[in-house]
């Protein structure tokens, strides 16, 4: 059987890579706000933390970049090294959340003050994402078996316009975050256009047909 040529991801695979932005988000957001909010922004990822773009901002930037690759790698069909890397960073997750935990079961909380979210990770944590670093190691080996094309899809118009969008919304963004005090109406605002900006950024790299004329 040949590879098949108009390769698309498939229902579970679009789903991980969803599942992945909001994860990856943990990045995104520190990187916009520490770098328009500046330093009247505190920000903690993973044991790093600093005001604005102090001289640990290289972190959730790093960790930004990582993720536009993931999620680049996963939308345009690549195999490897995106199965290694999908399956690593949902294995991190999965067996890091569950460690600290165990070691400080009252103290784990996912928060966002802007919002006002505060959840406790505690109990459901560990055994949700464990059942994602699962259900991502299934499809990674039911890839693996497949014989598929590897070929990078073609970057349309509508892929262009798609990322001209995401792109145009930086200086809103600079707008609302800088010009607004932390938990002001602009800054919430701010935020939601950061979440709303990262979450549809497959929209930009998700192979797609080009218009007809």
């Amino acid at each position: 059987m040949s590879p098949d040529p108009t390769w698309r991801p498939d229902r579970l695979l679009k789903i991980l890579l969803i599942w992945t932005s909001f994860t990856t988000l943990i990045f995104w957001l520190p990187t916009v706000r520490g770098a328009f909010d500046g330093d009247s922004y505190e920000w903690g990822v993973l044991g790093f933390s600093g005001r604005g773009i102090s001289i640990s901002y290289w972190f959730p930037l790093t960790g930004s970049l990582f993720s536009i690759v993931l999620l680049w790698l996963g939308w345009r069909g690549a195999r490897f090294p995106f199965n290694m890397l999908l399956g690593g960073w949902h294995s991190f997750l999965a067996v890091g959340l569950t460690m600290v935990v165990q070691q400080d079961p009252d103290g784990f909380h996912l928060k966002g003050d802007t919002v006002g979210m505060d959840i406790d990770l505690a109990l459901v944590g560990p055994v949700f994402f464990g059942g994602w670093m699962l259900l991502t190691w299934w499809w990674i080996v039911r890839d693996f078996r497949q014989n598929r094309n590897n070929d990078v899809p073609t970057w349309t118009k509508r892929n262009r316009a798609w990322l001209s969008v995401l792109v145009a919304l930086v200086p809103v963004q600079f707008i609302l975050l800088h010009s607004g005090t932390i938990e002001s109406l602009r800054d919430q605002l701010g935020v939601l256009l950061s979440v709303a900006q990262w979450l549809i950024l497959g929209a930009a790299f998700v192979p797609r047909e080009a218009r007809q004329a």
